[in-house]
């Protein structure tokens, strides 16, 4: 059986820590650590055992990776594009080798990178918890996020993120409106197209979603796929916070 660890290097995108250990919830993994620095970068240590082959244990390390600077990258609205540095200590049946490596592994989209951001021990404990826990039905919506963020078309960009705020928000559109305006207090309201007994306004995002989604007369696809490349920015970071919230 082969075991060993992977290193990963990645950009920095605007965040310091120091090297911490995460108990990666795989009985493959032996563990991870988890450092970046303004001159190194990102860098994951992911250290695997009972595979089969190396080529299979390079393939279980750059799954954890994948995972764990996705979430990162989520969380903190940062960009890393990975490259697999080196595999060290690479052993089998009492051998060992060190194989070099520069294959990209991922690349993140990004929002939002201002400066370079210093994480305390205190605020990496909330991380660490993040990157530990695999119990949580809604992790799925990682994944529906980049997949959405990925489209090139703005318009089913749009679509695709608003499915993810109403599905979070239990396909009730009155309650997507109200949770953009607590985030985004200062977003454009206007009266829903069917009255609400509450009173909510409709958020500019429900307004657009719907010109699509129900044919609004007055409207046409082209100038409703340029407002929506207009309001993207301001949807994703709204998208971002149901998604935390959520979990």
């Amino acid at each position: 059986m082969f075991e060993g660890q992977v290193v990963f290097q990645g950009n920095f995108s605007g965040l310091v820590f120091e090297p911490t250990e995460i108990q990666y919830p795989d009985k493959d993994v032996v563990g991870v650590t988890i450092a970046s620095s303004i001159v190194q970068g990102l860098t994951l240590i992911v250290k695997i055992k009972n595979q089969n082959s190396r080529d299979f244990a390079l393939l279980k390390a750059e799954e954890v990776a994948f995972e764990l600077i996705k979430l990162i990258a989520f969380q903190f609205s940062s960009f890393h594009q990975v490259t697999r540095k080196e595999v060290v200590e690479f052993s089998a049946n009492k051998t060992s080798e060190i194989v070099a490596g520069s294959s990209e592994l991922n690349q993140q989209f990004h929002t939002r990178v201002i400066g370079s951001c210093l994480l305390s021990a205190a605020a990496l404990k909330p991380l660490r918890a993040l990157l530990e826990r695999r119990d949580n039905p809604n992790y799925m919506y990682y994944d529906f996020f980049y997949f959405a963020i990925g489209l090139e078309d703005p318009l089913a960009q749009f679509m695709a993120l608003y499915n993810i705020i109403l599905s979070l928000k239990g396909d009730k559109q009155e309650q997507v409106d109200k949770f953009v305006i607590t985030k985004q207090p200062n977003i454009h309201t206007n009266l829903p197209f069917y009255s609400r007994k509450s009173g909510m306004p409709e958020t500019i995002y429900t307004k657009l979603r719907n010109q699509i989604g129900h044919s609004r007369s007055g409207t046409t696809v082209q100038s409703t796929r340029e407002a929506m490349r207009k309001n993207l920015p301001g949807l994703i970071e709204v998208v971002r916070e149901v998604i935390r919230t959520s979990m």
